[in-house]
């Protein structure tokens, strides 16, 4: 029972902290965001406040406010220009129709890139 309530507020952090960088990149308010995704500003209060954990359905509401699909609001570290470009989606939808080589290719390309940055910082 413990790993299952541990991975939920795994999860749960990756969104809060999502929905705060979205927040921030595109300038909007709680209530904006109670306003566009139909979620009432008290429920975006106890999700915000960790006091709730927010459905399938919810999620999905909240992303849509950013057009976006529920899924990308769980991805670790979202990178907002990534999610407004599309980009995300896109590269989900290739990696994953990619032949096995293609997704071994893939990879060494991304983990060459990702090590490229960390080594710039």
């Amino acid at each position: 029972k413990f790993y299952r309530m541990h991975k939920k507020s795994d999860i749960q952090e990756v969104l809060i902290n999502n929905l705060r960088q979205l927040l921030r990149a595109t300038n909007m308010t709680r209530y904006e965001l109670h306003e566009r995704s139909g979620v009432s500003e008290r429920m975006l209060a106890f999700i915000f406040a960790r006091e709730r954990i927010p459905t399938i359905s919810l999620a999905e509401k909240l992303a849509k406010a950013f057009d976006l699909e529920g899924w990308q609001l769980l991805v670790p570290n979202l990178s907002a220009e990534l999610a407004k470009q599309g980009k995300l989606a896109s590269l989900t939808k290739n990696y994953s129709t990619a032949s096995a080589s293609g997704r071994e290719y893939i990879d060494r390309v991304a983990e060459h890139e990702a090590g490229y940055i960390k080594s710039t910082k």
